[in-house]
């Protein structure tokens, strides 16, 4: 059935209060600061509770022996933060017999790179969701803005229009091919013809995007 995101707790006291009531998730994610009760406290409640769910500790801090730490604790593996979505897929896959679901729903396009996007939202596939849904109801304005330019040879406010197109953007992560294309429109001094060459590639770019954008929204939408 794929993963799903079963419940969310604000601190560690919280959790074992839902644990006490007899919520068993399929594995635990836990944040070693964590206030009113910290990662180590709530893992090592959690065994006295006789809980045999997975504990996948996360930490931001990197000194040695951090991870032999949170094993003695009781977790069963750890994630530094931020997060790498690879690594977390990994721990996921790890852990639980799951996989994720075949997102076919009939949409052109197909995954996009969200890899930067999960990483600036620390994992948070909600998050990620909502950002990719903003992405892509500013994209037909800009794409507008971007043809009108190509129409009427009116290129004014192509500078203005990139910085702004950068701030949209830019949760992509620098890689990206849009990302990429309005970062060298921006740092050129494009007139006439160049300037209509590179406009018409950067909306193809930009639709490329849209599409994937979309089915990944949805493909999100499935799996949350």
């Amino acid at each position: 059935d794929g993963y799903k995101v079963v419940l969310e707790a604000d601190n560690g006291r919280q959790f074992i209060e839902m644990v006490e009531s007899g919520i068993d998730p399929e594995i635990v994610l836990l944040d070693i600061t964590m206030p009113v009760m910290n990662g180590y406290e709530t893992a090592l409640k959690i065994r006295a509770n006789q809980l045999k769910t997975p504990l996948v500790a996360m930490t931001a801090f990197v000194l040695p022996g951090e991870r032999e730490k949170c094993l003695q604790a009781g977790m069963d593996d750890y994630l530094a933060k931020p997060l790498d979505f690879s690594e977390l897929s990994d721990i996921l896959k790890k852990f639980l017999k799951g996989e994720l679901k075949n997102n076919q729903h009939g949409l052109p396009g197909k995954m996009a790179d969200t890899n930067d996007l999960m990483l600036l939202v620390g994992g948070d596939s909600y998050i990620v969701k909502r950002i990719v849904k903003e992405i892509c109801n500013e994209i037909p304005g800009i794409t507008k803005l971007l043809t009108n330019m190509t129409l009427t040879n009116d290129y004014s406010q192509l500078k203005s229009t990139c910085h702004h197109m950068i701030s949209t953007f830019s949760p992509m992560g620098n890689e990206n091919e849009v990302v990429k294309c309005i970062s060298e429109m921006n740092n050129s001094d494009l007139t006439g013809q160049t300037a209509k060459a590179a406009t018409l590639h950067l909306v193809d770019k930009i639709d490329e995007l849209y599409k994937d954008l979309l089915f990944t929204s949805n493909s999100l939408e499935q799996n949350l």
